[in-house]
């Protein structure tokens, strides 16, 4: 029975990803990107360890991301993808250890929507790389990603209509978008279906959930496909639930370059630990768990401007909101399992306890031993707080229609307010008539 109580007595606090994090977040303020992998790559045993491969792999993935080095990256991309696979049937050993200590013992495959965005950083990747193939492979992994945890979960009894994350609509969009790169009516005909599924996906599952107004950009992109492929039915649809919905006509941006801005835009939220108690033989049970902490935006909007013509960024992908939400679409589960642990973990003490007494006939023992118990219902467990912290708040978008040529992009980030919290410019950037060029912004 000492082996219980030793067991019992396990803490498993797990590691703090806030912390971690703060420690390189001056590097990631002065874009020192590199210095930051760097710095990850230097915690890799440390901080992260085996349990959390999968973490390592993403934080690093993100700052080689921000550092332009793609193909390293797209490396990562691949070993966390991999990794998580492995993970998702865990093994019985471990999954019996967290039954009387904690999830901090399990290794960490992340959220469902923390494994679909592996794949938006790799498709952003390849995109950034100049890589429209690799780009549209990679944004394709997520459909069917999408799909498998889908089906998994109605094999687990749930329902992703009420409420698990189960789509994402910016994918969707960014999906058309990559279609476009390419000319031709069959290319044109695929970008369309993948904007119908990002207008859907939006209206049915964005907007109710995550408050995420259906953009502009979207509807824009709709409306102009379904109008150059004369298909009717699709566009008086679009006009007919949006109104006011404006866009460029295909044959006038075909004698135009695209701009398309991607806004990497604030932190994303971490996780701390709050408390129930609960009530179990007259005893009061403290029960960890987690919940999110909001890091606000300082910026709301960005502006993009090539000479007199310019436009504003529209969300596209509020991160936050989804991690929200997805951690409370399953917080019962959450609340569940860790009530039955806490009952589990106290029951064992007080077993272990009255097999110390009878083994041993000292008063003493049974003192330590009764104290195990007291501090099993109480406080021994921490919540499981890991979390991809090295994601934006939101994936902000801007489309610009400019002459074919080479401009200067400036780029004014703005406040709630309006006010200018500060400017970027890109120059030297060369669009060719009925081509998009991709650019991308990082602020915290």
């Amino acid at each position: 029975m000492r082996k219980v109580l030793v067991l019992v007595l396990l803490t498993a606090c797990g590691i703090k990803p806030e912390e971690n994090y703060n420690k390189m977040r001056s590097l990631l303020l002065s874009e020192k990107y590199s210095d930051a992998a760097n710095f990850i790559e230097g915690q890799k045993e440390k901080f992260y360890g085996e349990n959390n491969a999968v973490l390592y792999y993403m934080d690093k993935m993100v700052a080689l991301h921000l550092a332009g080095r793609y193909k390293e990256s797209s490396g990562l991309v691949d070993k966390a993808s991999d990794k998580i696979e492995e993970l998702y049937t865990a093994s019985i050993s471990k999954n019996a250890a967290a039954i009387l200590t904690s999830d901090n013992v399990l290794p960490f495959e992340g959220e469902d929507f923390e494994k679909v965005l592996i794949h938006v950083i790799g498709a952003l990747n390849y995109t950034f790389a100049g890589d429209r193939d690799g780009a549209l492979v990679e944004a394709r992994r997520v459909e069917e990603k999408l799909t498998v945890m889908n089906d998994r979960a109605a094999k687990d009894g749930k329902d992703a209509k009420k409420g698990e994350y189960s789509e994402d609509a910016f994918i969707r969009w960014f999906i058309g978008a990559l279609f476009e790169t390419e000319a031709g009516e069959q290319s044109m005909n695929d970008a369309l279906i993948a904007y119908k599924k990002a207008m859907l996906a939006y209206e049915k599952t964005y907007t109710p959930k995550y408050r995420t107004p259906m953009p502009s950009i979207v509807l824009a992109d709709l409306l102009r496909t379904s109008d150059q492929l004369h298909f009717d039915e699709d566009f008086q649809m679009v006009k007919k639930k949006f109104p006011q919905a404006q866009f460029v006509k295909q044959t006038q941006a075909a004698t135009m370059g695209e701009i398309v801005l991607i806004h990497l835009n604030g932190e994303a939220p971490y996780k701390v630990d709050k408390t129930w108690e609960i009530t179990h033989a007259n005893k009061i049970i403290k029960v960890a768990y987690p919940e999110f902490v909001v890091k606000p935006k300082s910026i709301t909007t960005a502006q993009v401007s090539v000479g007199p013509t310019t436009t504003k960024t529209e969300t596209m992908e509020d991160v936050t909101a989804i991690a929200l939400q997805s951690l409370k679409d399953r917080m019962g589960r959450v609340k569940a399992k860790m009530v039955a642990r806490a009952i589990a973990k106290y029951l064992a003490a007080v077993a272990a306890q009255v097999a110390t007494e009878k083994a041993s006939g000292s008063g003493l023992l049974g003192s330590l031993a009764g104290t195990a118990a007291s501090v099993a219902g109480a406080a021994t467990e921490q919540a499981d707080k890991r979390s991809w912290l090295m994601l934006p708040s939101s994936i902000d978008v801007a489309k610009l229609y400019v002459p074919a040529g080479t401009h200067n992009v400036t780029v004014t980030f703005q406040s709630a307010g309006g006010g200018v919290v500060g400017t970027k410019q890109i120059p030297n950037v060369t669009v060719k008539p009925g081509k998009k060029v991709f650019l991308s912004v990082r602020t915290m």
